[in-house]
């Protein structure tokens, strides 16, 4: 006696599509991957079959009204093909260069907009569509660990590095191709703020720590102490200067205006005469280091041998002498280099350390200091 069926047939269409679509969905790397390869090692192949198969297919067509030729003319069979090509093909106009192409009325070349790759990547829509789908295809669990685990096997090798350095080398070589970088860095980078902010955080996040720094640092100290590395850097700066006069007049002028002779005992001494007011002196300097224990409120360096800068917080010169906010904090050479830019940001960091764990205070009174030293 036959059993009776536990699900109807549409019940098991459904069923089986739901487990194709839950089986691609866990499997979905490993599918490309084996589309690739297969794509891949049977691209040649298929193109040759299908220049063989035209071939034939068109020698018999031949030798078929050759035998009969009241069927149809050459001419006959050349109209039916052009009607099937324009049947099938569509003629458009490149949105970038203006130049006609043909489509075929595949799903894939509905909306194909240009004629090359060349114009796709000039064409803002093209650009914006694809960024969407890497945008998509990142946001895949594990896809950016997996990409960067290639990318880090692929660049450990010492042949990959000279041939990115080759290919660099060659490309910057090109005056039309770096004034098209420039461009881009322009129009995508310097335009728009949020990017800008965006690689400012990332920098301090990654100058912030320690091995980075310290990385850094044995990298430039190699570098420099090799003389050729030296004679090369120079010959490099001395060439572009004197390609580019204007630009070292420029920088020339910015340090007269801005350097300092850093003559911080006693008098201080400036170009063009004295930015600070008469308060400024190395007395109320010794008494905010002394403040703050002598260390760097930055990273923590203790003061050794070479005296802690006294940062200004506000970047104002003669804050001891007018009504504006009086934050000053000791800095090591390195912190204090940092805040000569993005100077909102340390100003709003260091102001909120002051306020937060200081109380607003900075520095010891003549007599609190006094009282300390005894």
């Amino acid at each position: 006696m036959p059993q009776p069926k536990r699900f109807t047939d549409e019940e098991l269409k459904e069923h089986k599509k739901a487990y194709a679509k839950r089986y691609e969905e866990e499997h979905r790397d490993e599918l490309l991957e084996r589309r690739k390869e297969l794509y891949q090692t049977r691209k040649d192949y298929y193109k040759e079959y299908n220049e063989k198969n035209k071939e034939r297919i068109e020698k018999c067509r031949k030798a078929h009204y050759a035998k009969h030729p009241k069927k149809k003319s050459e001419a006959e069979l050349e109209a039916n093909r052009a009607a099937r090509h324009a049947q099938h093909w569509e003629k458009r106009v490149c949105v970038v260069c203006g130049a006609e192409f043909e489509v075929s009325g595949s799903k894939r070349s509905k909306n194909k907009r240009t004629c090359g790759r060349e114009c796709m990547y000039k064409d803002p829509r093209c650009r914006e569509a694809r960024s969407a789908s890497k945008k998509a295809e990142l946001s895949r669990p594990g896809v950016r660990e997996k990409m960067s685990a290639d990318a880090k096997k692929r660049c450990s090798t010492p042949e990959f590095s000279k041939q990115m350095r080759q290919i660099a080398k060659k490309r910057f070589e090109d005056p039309a191709e770096r004034e098209r970088l420039a461009e881009i860095v322009r129009q995508n980078v310097r335009a728009n703020p949020e990017i800008i902010e965006k690689g400012k955080k990332a920098q301090r996040e990654y100058w912030s720590k320690p091995e980075n720094r310290a990385a850094s640092s044995e990298s430039q100290k190699r570098r420099f102490e090799n003389p050729e590395e030296r004679e090369k850097t120079g010959a490099a700066s001395r060439k572009y200067y004197a390609e580019h006069p204007e630009k070292a007049i420029q920088i020339g002028e910015t340090r007269r205006m801005e350097n300092i002779s850093h003559k911080w005992y006693g008098d201080v001494v400036y170009h063009d005469g004295p930015q600070y007011c008469d308060k400024w002196t190395a007395e109320l300097r010794r008494r905010v280091r002394a403040f703050f224990g002598n260390v760097c409120l930055e990273c923590g360096s203790p003061q050794h041998g070479r005296l802690l800068s006294v940062h200004h917080v506000h970047y104002n010169k003669k804050l001891c002498c007018d009504t504006t906010p009086r934050t000053l904090v000791p800095l090591c050479k390195s912190c204090h280099s940092k805040t000569n830019s993005d100077r909102e940001y340390w100003s709003e960091h260091f102001q909120e350390i002051v306020d937060t764990y200081y109380g607003g205070k900075c520095w010891f009174t003549r007599e609190e200091y006094a009282a300390l030293m005894g």
